[in-house]
């Protein structure tokens, strides 16, 4: 899914299995530059619950009935496009203001909170790509590994000494109440 074309960071329908399955791909090109070629894409694959599909309009798993259609999702890969966007306008913060209030009987302190502009200096993952990119590339390809069966390491049931004797079941006794 993630191979073969040109793919950017994001959550993509499988509408080969009806969009019971979709995949993360992780081009790490797009987020780490300097450290990664075109070809490193990671995809990470899940399956939905029982009776749900992935939706690509809100990337999530939903009802069947209320999912945006599996046939229609491939029309909607391009909003992955707006992950790691820096918006065109500023970001503001809300910034306490005090202000005085005087009339002739009484003066009264309040404060109010009006906006104040004040952008972003930069985007998030600038300083991760700073801080990494003195780092060497992987020399090694991530493999996942065949699920192998899981060995518990602890002890899942007490000793036997410490279980309830084992009860059999006895006939309901037929009784009448005077």
């Amino acid at each position: 899914m993630c191979g073969g074309r040109r793919v950017v960071y994001g959550y993509y329908a499988d509408q080969d299995n009806d969009c019971q399955i979709f995949h993360i791909c992780v081009p790490m090109q797009q987020l780490f530059p300097d450290l990664y070629d075109a070809e490193d894409i990671y995809q990470f694959s899940f399956i939905c619950p029982a009776y749900t599909i992935f939706t690509q309009d809100a990337m999530v798993c939903a009802w069947v009935d209320s999912a945006f259609p599996c046939s229609e999702a491939h029309h909607l890969y391009d909003r992955n496009n707006n992950f790691f966007v820096v918006p065109a306008e500023e970001v503001y913060r809300e910034a306490p203001v005090s202000t005085t209030t005087t009339t002739t009987t009484t003066t009264t302190a309040s404060t109010t909170t009006t906006s104040t502009r004040k952008p972003v200096s930069r985007p998030f993952w600038t300083y991760f790509r700073s801080t990494l990119a003195s780092s060497p590339k992987p020399t090694t390809q991530f493999t996942p590994t065949v699920n192998q069966p899981i060995t518990p390491q602890i002890e899942l049931l007490p000793p036997p000494s410490t279980l309830p004797p084992e009860t059999t079941p006895q006939e309901p006794s037929t009784t009448l109440l005077p």
